[in-house]
């Protein structure tokens, strides 16, 4: 479109809408006012009053705009206002989008706000439970919960079983494993820095594979896990550990998946376990 093109169709366009809405104002001056004896009764009334009158006016505006029409003429276009009611379908497109976006929200809250947790986010689900489930199997209350392994106390009730354990704080790992901490610290060679309230899955992390797993273990580690030369024992945890998790919960879920699969088979019903049981009988000579 050309600029001078354009600079008509809004200077027609400014004209025509003034042209508008100055004689909806005449219209609206000159229109008596009906005085009303009994005045609204509440509030919402009132509001209800004001928002038919708004409601009003607009569909008048509306009505009083001549049809549109659009007309291509070598790569141009022409626009002129049109009998389009176009502030509606403005409010009510604007409407929807607010109606869909609060789903979204709704919908990711509900059943995908588990990503919006800062401890789900860093580590891989690898027992497929939660805290709040954990907790209930155990009979527990999830503060009372959270207070038995020293973990935050704003940590969400939603947060992974495994990104919890990380979580926690050193010396409560050791005791998970029924050793102290300076036992824990010394057996994996971590560093003096290292105190008992540090987080563990930090810890973790910066542990290399030769203090991790243990040179004599190495190579069946990186078989198990699938792992080529690129890792060596001098790997740290963290650069392999979401890989590591990753490969046990995809373990765990297939022997969920093979349990699921023998539990709806069907039994054999007592009958039929009888008649492979009895010997098969032989005609008797005559």
């Amino acid at each position: 479109m050309s600029e001078e093109n354009k600079f008509n169709n809004e200077e027609e366009l400014n004209e025509n809408t003034e042209e508008i809405v100055s004689e909806t104002a005449e219209d609206t001056a000159d229109a008596p006012v009906e005085e009303s004896d009994a005045p609204a009764e509440t509030a919402e009334e009132a509001a209800q009053e004001t928002a038919d009158i708004a409601e009003e006016t607009a569909e008048n505006v509306a009505d009083a705009a001549p049809e549109a029409e659009i007309v291509f003429d070598e790569n141009v276009e022409k626009v002129t206002p049109g009998k389009k009611n176009i502030v509606p379908v403005i409010v009510a497109g604007a409407v929807a989008a607010a109606i869909i976006i609060a789903a979204v929200l709704l919908y990711a809250f509900g059943y995908f706000g588990i990503w919006f947790n800062k401890y789900n986010r860093e580590y891989i689900n690898t027992t497929g439970r939660t805290i709040e489930e954990v907790a209930e199997q155990a009979g527990m209350t999830l503060d009372e919960f959270k207070d038995q392994f020293s973990l935050p106390k704003n940590m969400p009730k939603n947060t992974y079983e495994s990104a919890a354990f990380y979580a926690m704080p050193v010396s409560k790992v050791a005791e998970v494993y029924g050793i102290s901490f300076d036992t824990l610290k010394s057996e994996l060679g971590l560093p003096d820095e290292v105190t008992e309230n540090d987080e563990w899955g930090k810890v973790e992390g910066e542990m290399t594979l030769r203090q991790y797993v243990g040179e004599e273990n190495f190579d069946d580690f990186k078989t198990a896990y699938g792992f080529g030369d690129e890792v060596t024992l001098d790997t740290k945890w963290k650069e392999i550990r979401n890989i590591v998790d990753t490969k046990q919960k995809e373990r765990r879920e297939e022997q969920e998946k093979q349990l699921a699969e023998e539990s709806a088979e069907p039994e054999a019903t007592p009958a039929a376990e009888e008649a492979t049981d009895a010997p098969a009988e032989t005609p008797a000579a005559e």
